[in-house]
């Protein structure tokens, strides 16, 4: 019996040449932010503090932008609005207000958590064929966890208005 892969294995793939579409994603997140911080760190005007965040958040929604491109899973493409609207932000913060930055988190932390747990459920039904669909669930703590944070910005989005 071969030796079961991890999740992360599984994610972002071995030694091999053939790349997980999750891999594309990934990288193209991190070099997003890497190019991303060097053009802001030299061109921008706006504090690091106030224009980073911002940064960063536009980064992980082209990740999961590049991930529904590359699975053709469409109803990823929200996260253009949130990249944009994260984007803007990074660039003039007087332009776009702070609530269209946490619309755009909650749009790409409930993206993150349907992504990666439709993963899961396909690395479980790839990994342990045998299981059910109970056990190819994502575990209940981690779906209330989200649901949590998901709504605390919410409510905190609702005060700033």
């Amino acid at each position: 019996m071969p030796p079961i892969r991890t999740f992360s294995q599984y994610l972002i793939g071995q030694a091999s040449f053939e790349r997980p579409s999750f891999f594309y994603a990934y990288a193209g997140m991190w070099l997003h932010l890497l190019i991303g911080t060097i053009l802001f760190l030299l061109f921008s005007t706006t504090s690091w503090l106030e224009g980073f965040a911002p940064l960063v958040i536009s980064s992980f929604s082209f990740g999961i932008f590049i991930y529904g491109l590359l699975v053709r899973e469409y109803i990823l493409f929200i996260n253009l609005g949130s990249y944009l609207c994260s984007l803007i932000r990074t660039l003039a913060p007087e332009t776009i207000g702070f609530a269209f930055l946490l619309i755009a988190i909650i749009t790409a932390l409930v993206s993150a958590f349907f992504l990666l747990s439709s993963e899961y459920r396909r690395y479980n039904s790839e990994e342990y064929s045998e299981g059910s669909y109970k056990s190819a669930a994502v575990p209940i703590w981690i779906a209330v966890f989200m649901g949590i944070i998901v709504l605390l910005i919410f409510f905190y989005g609702l005060n700033l208005l």
